[in-house]
């Protein structure tokens, strides 16, 4: 799934695609500003985390703190749904997030802002 917060913040920082979020929590009055913490790390390549980021082995000269304010964030999105032609709250699944179990794992239900087409409308 892509991530516009996380999408959002690589292009404000100019950083490369390995650029990955860390961390983002909204704050301020009206929680209108949001802070994205992000750095250049590489994946596990083996065991039982492959696949997962490796925090730990990132480079700390590409960590950066993004801020920006919730309605530059919207005006993004919506700049973002022209240019790509996708849905921004399924970002182009045609699926959003349901729910989640320890047992069953993660579950979908159909976008209903792209009537699960995944293009923008």
């Amino acid at each position: 799934m892509i991530n516009l917060y996380e999408l959002h913040a690589r292009e404000l920082a100019k950083m490369p695609d390995n650029w990955v979020m860390r961390q983002w929590k909204t704050m301020g009055q009206d929680y209108g500003i949001i802070l994205v913490i992000g750095i250049c790390a590489p994946r596990f390549v083996r065991g039982k985390r492959k696949g997962h980021i490796n925090f730990k082995k990132g480079d700390k000269t590409t960590e950066r703190e993004i801020y920006y304010t919730k309605q530059e964030h919207d005006q993004w999105v919506t700049d973002w749904e022209f240019k790509t032609g996708l849905c921004s709250k399924c970002t182009g699944s045609g699926k959003v997030f349901s729910s989640w179990n320890i047992e069953t794992g993660t579950k979908w239900k159909p976008c209903t802002a792209c009537k699960e087409t995944g293009k923008a409308q």
